[in-house]
């Protein structure tokens, strides 16, 4: 009796199923089409409104990171004035730096102005732990290809700012900072100055002369107080030049001393004429000699 009822039932689902695939083709086919249509419009939508939303969630947590920095520094500062032991003002100094490099840290100043229209549709790729979104950070110190050296003040999607030595400032539009491929000193950075020596010291030139320079200028980068940021220091002969024979100082720097790159590069030249000066070598300068008959010379 069950097995009779359960097939009853089934026919009577399927009937309707059946009595439509006996349609007409030109009696279905619209309104299936039109029904298609409809889906894939409806569809559409609401893949334009999901991506609309992902574009404002993204936006709204950048806002509330810049928001909630802000507000933790704040928090931090009013703990610090009544912070009432020497222990908690060092636990907040040390809170307060974090924070603080934290926001230093940041690319741009936080500031998008980018269409949600021109987002939409738009999909990502997974990026390097190595890849470096910008090439400099707000209080790095450049050099661009022009020769312009100056302290980033001001990073955003239309402009970088430089403060150059002596306090002016120069505004670039951020493509055109970024075709002027900005070497970037602040990580860490090396000068190479180099020296010539006369032929007279020929002998020495590639032993003793290098070694005797080299120890000078270590001496003279700890008194003048550059030793702690000095990372290598190097004097090795370069080549056997027209007129004299060319050594080359190379010195590598952390970056904490970039604000005083071309200072150390003048520097550097100074305290290899002094040692010229204390060991007697000669400074040369480009000369012609000229060979007359009868084996005279003149120079």
């Amino acid at each position: 009796m069950k097995k009779h009822i359960a097939l009853i039932i089934t026919a009577l689902i399927l009937l309707p199923c059946i009595a439509i695939s006996q349609e007409t083709p030109a009696a279905s086919s619209a309104p299936e089409a039109a029904a298609q249509t409809l889906g894939k419009a409806d569809d559409s939508s609401i893949f334009e409104a999901e991506t609309q939303q992902n574009t404002l969630e993204i936006l709204r947590s950048i806002v509330k990171s810049k928001a909630t920095l802000k507000q933790r520094m704040d928090e931090k500062k009013q703990a610090m004035d009544k912070a009432s032991s020497e222990t908690e003002r060092q636990y907040l100094n040390e809170e307060l730096a974090a924070l603080d490099k934290q926001i230093a840290d940041a690319v741009t100043d936080f500031e998008l102005r980018i269409p949600i229209t021109e987002l939409i549709g738009k999909t990502s790729r997974r990026f390097d732990t190595h890849e470096s979104w910008f090439p400099c950070r707000k209080n790095d110190w450049v050099i661009l290809s022009d020769g312009t050296r100056g302290g980033v003040t001001h990073l955003s999607h239309e402009t970088v700012e430089l403060v150059l030595r002596g306090g002016a400032k120069k505004t670039y539009q951020t493509a055109d900072f970024l075709a002027m491929t900005p070497l970037n000193l602040s990580v860490n950075f090396r000068i190479k100055v180099p020296f010539g020596i006369g032929y007279g010291h020929q002998k020495d030139a590639t032993t003793t002369i290098p070694e005797l320079l080299s120890a000078f200028i270590q001496e003279q980068i700890e008194k003048e107080g550059y030793a702690d940021d000095l990372l290598n220091l190097r004097v090795e002969f370069a080549q056997a030049g027209a007129s004299s024979l060319d050594l080359v100082v190379i010195t590598d720097f952390k970056g904490s001393q970039a604000p005083v790159y071309n200072r150390l590069t003048r520097s550097i030249q100074r305290w290899c004429v002094d040692a010229a000066s204390q060991y007697n070598w000669d400074i040369p300068f480009p000369q012609i000699t000229v060979h007359l008959p009868g084996d005279t010379v003149m120079s």
